[in-house]
């Protein structure tokens, strides 16, 4: 569990203006996610299982592409360091190794995130229960609950594929900026 929230932490903390640093808060971006995710939930009174079978598709697929760019950052995308060079080169390529370490942790969450939101879907597919066998007063409970606990794994669904959706795009171009940033610096990388 601590290894779930230093992943979390760590993602939180590349939050910030790659130029200037200037951090960027999680909470506003967070706080819309659960509106949107709340207003889809009691918008669509189900999830269609077709809908849930695409999702479940596009997250094994992006997981899997996402493993294989973890594997890639951790062992081929090293950066040398500058033994020629300018001050600005020897910066550039100090920022650039501290990038490579966030985007880790920016693929690492992504990959949390879109795992769970497959546990969720799959979860959202458990068949319902046979209610022949309950009695009525106990039946009439059981679907309150049960109408609670479905309203409840929607709304974390979406708000799952929301933020999956993003961390992804987010990653995306990080790795772009990231590897347009390496290419600039030419022969000086690994």
């Amino acid at each position: 569990m601590d290894k779930l929230k230093n992943i979390i932490s760590k993602n939180n903390k590349t939050f910030y203006d790659y130029r200037t640093k200037k951090v960027q808060s999680i909470w506003l971006r967070l706080f819309f996610t659960v509106i949107i995710s709340m207003f889809l939930t009691f918008m669509f009174s189900a999830i269609d299982n077709s809908f849930i079978d695409a999702v479940l598709t596009v997250q094994s697929i992006l997981v899997g592409f996402s493993f294989s760019v973890l594997f890639f950052l951790l062992s081929g995308a090293k950066i040398k360091s500058v033994n020629e060079g300018s001050i600005e080169q020897g910066q550039k390529v100090k920022k650039l190794k501290t990038l490579s370490e966030e985007l880790f942790y920016n693929v690492s969450y992504y990959n949390l995130v879109a795992i769970l939101s497959v546990l969720v879907s799959l979860l959202y597919l458990l068949p319902e229960m046979d209610s022949s066998r309950i009695p009525t007063m106990v039946l009439e409970y059981f679907k309150l609950i049960y109408t609670w606990v479905e309203i409840i794994i929607r709304a974390i669904f979406y708000f799952l594929v929301i933020e999956s959706m993003y961390t992804f795009w987010r990653t995306v171009n990080r790795a772009s900026f990231f590897f347009t940033e390496k290419l600039s610096l030419g022969a000086d990388i690994g």
